[in-house]
């Protein structure tokens, strides 16, 4: 059985009409800005950024106050011209953004009209529901994530019991492919994160590829990696992605790669979970393994559980009685785990994953 599945990254291209509302709130879909006679492209702003991905107001010193979307024409003038329903001006920190599509804008107010219902989906009053992917490993993930919630919640959060789903979901853990857009946020997937993802989106529990490569990257010179797969977002600094390399290169081969490597390359390094259900190749290898523990009795896969199921009590307890999806994801900002069954994990530090912890191990295996 594979512990992780590696799939593409998430991609934030075109939503559909169904979810466009969402993907302009949260900056997933072109928009621009009007800064006096010209517009230009809206380069690292969002609604969502500001005043927060529940719209309820930002959490950091300046950041935008609450969204009042009972009136779509008040609501849309804000955004299109910076003027408040008192008819006076907005302060310039807010943009006057500019829709690529004429009906950008009742898409993006009839989200923040049902946005309160979204970032409560799956909470009821006496139960909170998670969902989990696919497949064998997401099911013993399952098992093992609710019998140590058993142990360390028996009365669940604030009153809520956690209580598994196939129905909407607040939270998704052990996810096997990358989230959609209007899918619940996915905690603690089974596929490893590529870096560049959105923390608000998808969390992680160990180091991304683009950290693991970047540790492998420091045992040589420059060299290639060959990532036919499209694993990682960019090459280490000084090294190049191609699809070969000459004799004595250093090469990081990813994905598919590992079946093709060529012993006269030196030295040659993989990911650990690219030999999960792969022959490792003839020769000797540097392997970059992210999930390494001081207890390793149990599988990885049942310690990635525990260690989530601790997690998300903490961020749950953190969040509060009104925890909405957004506020769960603010209150994993502050959660850090010290534990000797996984890695430490630290998300005020690194956010994505809460870990850039990468443990190299050489492997020999004689033709």
């Amino acid at each position: 059985m594979r512990l992780l599945a590696l799939v593409c990254a998430l991609v934030a291209g075109s939503a559909s009409a169904d979810d466009r509302g969402q993907a302009l709130f949260e900056g997933m879909a072109p928009l621009s800005v009007r800064i006096g006679n010209t517009v230009l492209p809206a380069i690292g702003l969002s609604c969502a950024g500001c005043h927060g991905y529940d719209a309820r107001g930002g959490r950091e010193a300046g950041s935008g106050p609450p969204i009042d979307a009972d009136n779509p024409a008040a609501l849309l003038r804000a955004v299109k011209e910076g003027v408040g329903k008192d008819g006076r001006q907005l302060a310039s920190t807010m943009p006057r953004f500019v829709f690529a599509n004429p009906d950008d804008g009742k898409a993006l107010a009839a989200y923040l009209a049902a946005i309160a219902s979204v970032q409560t989906t799956g909470r009821l009053t006496d139960t909170l529901k998670i969902s989990f992917g696919e497949g064998e490993a997401a099911r013993r993930f399952s098992d093992v994530f609710f019998q140590r919630v058993q142990m360390i919640a028996p009365n669940g959060v604030f009153g809520r019991r956690l209580a598994r789903t196939e129905d909407s979901a607040f939270i998704m853990l052990a996810a096997t492919e990358p989230p959609g857009l209007a899918d619940a946020p996915h905690l603690f997937p089974l596929y490893p994160l590529r870096g560049d993802e959105n923390p608000r989106r998808v969390r992680g529990g160990f180091a991304s590829v683009s950290d693991q490569v970047a540790r492998l990257a420091g045992v040589s010179g420059p060299g290639v990696v060959i990532d036919p797969d499209d694993t990682l977002p960019s090459a280490p600094p000084g090294w190049r992605i191609a699809d070969s390399a000459e004799p004595g290169t250093p090469v990081i081969v990813l994905g598919s790669a590992v079946a093709t490597v060529d012993p006269r390359w030196a030295p040659v390094m993989m990911l650990a979970d690219d030999l999960a259900d792969r022959p490792a190749p003839a020769g000797c290898v540097v392997m970059a393994n992210p999930r390494d523990a001081q207890d390793s009795t149990s599988s990885p896969l049942d310690r990635y559980a525990m260690i989530a199921a601790d997690i998300v009590v903490s961020a749950l307890s953190l969040c509060g009685r009104d925890c909405t999806r957004a506020t769960l994801m603010d209150a994993m900002d502050d959660v850090k785990i010290f534990s000797a069954i996984w890695p430490e994990l630290d998300y005020t530090a690194d956010p994505l994953t809460g870990s850039t912890k990468v443990v190299l191990h050489r492997l020999c295996r004689v033709p």
